[in-house]
This record gives C-alpha cells, sequence and structure tokens, in this order.
C-alpha cells in the first residue's frame, strides 16, 4: 500500500431513497460497534424528528489492520442486506463485495492491504 493508513467514504450511488438512509445508518452503528471511527452524514427531511438520515458515512483515517474489519463489516452488512452491491475503489483498483465467500473476502482485503491509495470510495448501490 502507498500508505500506512486509508481514509474511505461511503456513499450511495443512484437512487438514495428514506429506506437506503436508514440502512446506512444501521452500518454506521456496525462500524461503531467494531471500534471503526466514522462519522454519518446527515440530511434532514421533512417529516424526520430523529435529527436527520444518514446520506452518507466519512470513515476516519484507519490503520492497515483495522481495513480488514471494514471490509468485513461492509461484507457482513451486505449479506443482511442483499438487494445492496457494494464495490471498493482506491486507486487503481476496484473491488465488488455482494456474495463474497471467506477465501474472496481475505483476496479483497490482501489487495486493498497491498495495491489501495491512502483513500477509498466504497459505493453502495441499491442493486
Amino acid at each position: 500500500m502507498a500508505g500506512e493508513t486509508l481514509t474511505a467514504q461511503i456513499i450511495p450511488k443512484g437512487k438514495c431513497d428514506v429506506g437506503m438512509m436508514r440502512d446506512l445508518s444501521a452500518l454506521a452503528d456496525i462500524l461503531a460497534d467494531e471500534d471503526i471511527s466514522s462519522e454519518p452524514n446527515k440530511v434532514s427531511l421533512p417529516g424526520v424528528k430523529d435529527g436527520g438520515l444518514t446520506a452518507a458515512i466519512s470513515v476516519a483515517t484507519l490503520g492497515l489492520s483495522a481495513i480488514s474489519t471494514l471490509i468485513s463489516a461492509l461484507s457482513y452488512w451486505s449479506s443482511t442486506r442483499p438487494k445492496y452491491k457494494i464495490s471498493v475503489k482506491s486507486g487503481d483498483v476496484s473491488y465488488e463485495l455482494t456474495n463474497l465467500n471467506k477465501a474472496e473476502l481475505r483476496n479483497v482485503i490482501n489487495g486493498l492491504k497491498e495495491n489501495a491509495t491512502n483513500s477509498a470510495v466504497i459505493e453502495i448501490l441499491d442493486g
């Protein structure tokens, strides 16, 4: 990896409705449970009283060891919400995180550690 850390943005691609925003909020909770420092980017909508809905998530700078935790958390979240497709793009590398077995997940993690730049964009598409 070009550096020893990775900063990521988790963003919806395509249609981002209230359901996806609630699912992104659940993802932010999973990241917090895994001790991954992240900040939900919220938007206020008429009739929503809980301080807004999550429209994107900024992930704080991660060390190399935390990258596997982030990817595993994304894979778990995706497995509980199979309608979404997740891709991770960093520098010239891109990986799909949908329906991966453990070996494929390890390959993605190792590929990111070896080939990624210091930043990544994680796109979530409502499939």
